[in-house]
């Protein structure tokens, strides 16, 4: 598996922004945010995982300037976790399972796979929510969690964009969340797969952003609102 590189994402991300239409300087609405980091488990993220993903480990740093803004303002990061309940009934069904090549161990509760990757470490304030099916929102508290800290948008970051990720940005715009999409803060199968999902997002499902966007836009919502609380 030859992953997408830390240096070339920056080239691959202007191609992508022109593709795609996105304006690095345009804002968006971003009301009560949260940050949903899904899935950066090793099995995704290591050339030895099971089930590396191509553009994974290029976003960890992006991730991580995320992670730290959201937390430098005291607002709400989920991290996910995908366990494999059903180790065996997809293989040779679905082709995403064709390189796994122990099932029984493959995300599985307590292996090395399983766990979040190092350079992402969660902390006592973080959430981790443990999820068994590609979105975070099913037959999981994060409906509820977010809605107990009054959340009114969520920006999704992780991988795999195709599939964990663009399925849990369709579930929260469902259940009435603003969806900000992180173009380069998500990795997908494949450059191809990225950009199919991208452009769903975009057509009925949220808005397409850069971390940095993001980021600035976090800076800004906060200015406004220290502001507004000086008598």
């Amino acid at each position: 598996m030859k992953f997408l590189s830390l240096t070339e994402l920056p080239a691959r991300l202007d191609s992508w922004k022109q593709l795609l239409g996105v304006d690095e300087n345009a804002t968006f609405k971003l009301p009560t945010p949260a940050l949903l980091v899904l899935d950066m488990q090793n099995d995704f993220l290591l050339e030895s995982g099971q089930m590396p993903v191509w553009g994974g480990p290029s976003i960890i740093p992006q991730i991580k300037l995320l992670i730290n803004a959201f937390r430098a303002y005291s607002i709400p990061v989920f991290f996910t976790r995908h366990l494999c309940i059903e180790p065996f009934r997809h293989k040779g069904h679905l082709s995403s399972m064709n390189g796994v090549h122990d099932p029984a161990s493959f995300l599985s509760e307590g292996s090395m796979g399983a766990e979040i990757h190092s350079g992402l470490r969660p902390d006592d304030h973080d959430y981790i929510i443990t999820k068994y099916r590609y979105s975070a929102f099913y037959d999981t508290p994060l409906d509820t969690l977010l809605k107990v800290n009054s959340i009114g948008s969520v920006v999704v970051a992780g991988v795999a964009t195709n599939i964990c990720c663009e399925t849990t940005a369709h579930d929260a715009f469902f259940r009435g969340y603003r969806v900000v999409f992180c173009i380069d803060g998500t990795g997908a199968t494949d450059e191809n797969a990225h950009l199919a999902s991208l452009r769903n997002i975009r057509l009925s499902y949220g808005d397409l952003a850069t971390t940095s966007q993001v980021i600035r836009q976090l800076a800004k919502a906060n200015t406004t609102k220290n502001s507004e609380e000086i008598p």
